[in-house]
């Protein structure tokens, strides 16, 4: 069965909003998961996720370094490692 474009949106709406539960169940706000969702999801820098966030780019910086602190990782790449753990 072939799925419409507005299913698959929602879909990943759904995905999106159970990631978002899982990290705030660990610890980190809204934001910070937000930005790490991005970074999982694009790879981008931090300048490239500011933009896409609406955020300045050092606010991004600032979430990360809380995402690393809660998260308890000293990397980028460690970080979007433990959230596919958190979200199986």
């Amino acid at each position: 069965m072939r799925l419409g474009p507005t299913v698959l949106l929602l879909r990943r709406q759904q995905d999106v909003a159970a990631d978002t539960d899982a990290l705030l169940d660990a610890g980190l706000t809204r934001r910070q998961a937000d930005v790490l969702i991005a970074l999982a999801r694009t790879g981008g820098s931090n300048n490239e996720l500011a933009r896409e966030l609406g955020m300045s780019e050092s606010t991004v910086k600032k979430h990360l370094e809380g995402v690393f602190r809660v998260l308890q990782v000293t990397s980028r790449a460690a970080a979007v490692l433990q959230l596919r753990e958190l979200t199986g």
